[in-house]
C-alpha cells in the first residue's frame, strides 16, 4: 500500500530490523518488572519471541514517515491468563513521540487477538511514560514500592522450611487469601483464576497465611508476596522465604510491595532492604463490561403460564425489520 507523507507504518519486526534493535539496546523503557529485573533486554528474545508457536510474545516496529523515527515495542501474554503485559518500548526518547500512541494501540490489539482482556504496565510514578500511557487509554489501578535485598547479606535466625511448595489442595485457600487482601480493582486486573500457580505457601496454625511466586533470571529474582497482616514475626518469615529463593546469595532479590500490603514494608526495612521508587500499576481494558438483567426461573415460569391474549397473531420480525420466513 502506498504511504503518504505523515503516514504511520506499524508491522512485526523482521530480520532486517536487527540493526535498529541493536542500536537502541541501551535505551530501553521497561514496563514489566519481571522482565527488567530478572532478564533484561535480549535481542534474540525480542526478535524470536514473535516466531514462537505459542505466540506469547509480539514485537512491533513503528515508523513515522514524517520524521523517519523508529519505535519498537513488545507485549507478552501467557496463554489462558486474563491480562497481557507491556514489556518495553525503545528508544526511551520515543516516549515524547506523537506516534507512540499508535504503537501502543497496535500492541493492545495484538494482545487482545491472542486472548487477553487487559493490558498491564508497571511504571515509575515520576516517569515521563505516565502521561503517554494515560493518553493511550491506561488508568491506574494500584500502587507499589520496590525493595532490593542483597542475597549475600541475608543473615539472622529464622524458621527453616516454613515455606513449602503449593499443593493442589491449597489452591483454593490461596485464592481465598488473595480475595481477602486485594482490592476489587486489583483482582479485576490480576485475577488468579486460570493462572498456573507454582509458588510457595506459608501456613500458620494450619491456615494458609502467605503465598509467594518468584520469577528468576540471570539478573535477579523478583516476587510480589501475598501475606496476611496477622502473620507473627513477619521479618523472620520473610527471611526464611528469601533464603529459600536465593540460597546461594549470588543474585539480588527484588520485592514489589503493594500499597494494600503496607505491613510488609517495616519487616523488609528491618532486614536491610533498600527502598526503590514507587510505581504506578496501570491497566488498559480491551473489553467493555456491561450489566445484563437476568430473569429468575420463577418469573419465566409465570410468564409461560399467562393466558394467551386475544386478537390477531403478530408477525415475527427479524432484527432488520422484515418478517421471518414462515
Amino acid at each position: 500500500m502506498e504511504e503518504g507523507e505523515g503516514t504511520i507504518r506499524i508491522r512485526p519486526v523482521t530480520w532486517y530490523d536487527l540493526w535498529v534493535m541493536h542500536r537502541y539496546r541501551g535505551q530501553v523503557q521497561y514496563f514489566d518488572n519481571s522482565l527488567a529485573l530478572t532478564r533484561g533486554y535480549s535481542l534474540r528474545r525480542a526478535f524470536f519471541g514473535s516466531l514462537s508457536p505459542s505466540r506469547v510474545s509480539y514485537t512491533a516496529l513503528c515508523r513515522s514517515r514524517q520524521d523517519n523515527q523508529f519505535l519498537i515495542g513488545q507485549v507478552n501474554y501467557c496463554l489462558n491468563e486474563h491480562s497481557a503485559r507491556l514489556g518495553f518500548v525503545l528508544p526511551e526518547r520515543s516516549l515524547e513521540s506523537p506516534v507512540l500512541g499508535a504503537l501502543l494501540e497496535d500492541l493492545a490489539w495484538q494482545a487482545a487477538d491472542r486472548g487477553a482482556l487487559h493490558l498491564l504496565a508497571e511504571v515509575d510514578e515520576r516517569s515521563r511514560a505516565v502521561d503517554p500511557l494515560r493518553w493511550a487509554g491506561f488508568t491506574i489501578y494500584a500502587w507499589q514500592k520496590l525493595f532490593k535485598l542483597n542475597g549475600a547479606s541475608l543473615t539472622g535466625e529464622c524458621p527453616e522450611d516454613c515455606w513449602q511448595p503449593l499443593s493442589p489442595v491449597q489452591k483454593f485457600a490461596v485464592r481465598s487469601l488473595y480475595q481477602t487482601l486485594a482490592p476489587p480493582l486489583v483482582q479485576g486486573a490480576e485475577s488468579l483464576n486460570g493462572q498456573v500457580m507454582k509458588g510457595l505457601v506459608y501456613c500458620q496454625d494450619g491456615e494458609v497465611m502467605g503465598y509467594a511466586e518468584g520469577h528468576a533470571g540471570p539478573r535477579g529474582i523478583y516476587l510480589t508476596p501475598i501475606i496476611h497482616p496477622n502473620v507473627a514475626h513477619l521479618d523472620r518469615v520473610l527471611l526464611s522465604l528469601l533464603r529459600s529463593l536465593a540460597p546461594s546469595g549470588r543474585r539480588p532479590v527484588y520485592l514489589g510491595v503493594r500499597s494494600y500490603q503496607s505491613w510488609v514494608q517495616p519487616a523488609l526495612e528491618a532486614l536491610g532492604a533498600q527502598p526503590g521508587p514507587q510505581q504506578a500499576l496501570m491497566i488498559k481494558h480491551m473489553v467493555q463490561t456491561q450489566r445484563v438483567g437476568l430473569r429468575s426461573v420463577r418469573s419465566a415460569a409465570l410468564e409461560r403460564a399467562q393466558p394467551i391474549m386475544a386478537g390477531p397473531k403478530a408477525e415475527p420480525i427479524q432484527t432488520d425489520g422484515g418478517p421471518l420466513p414462515g
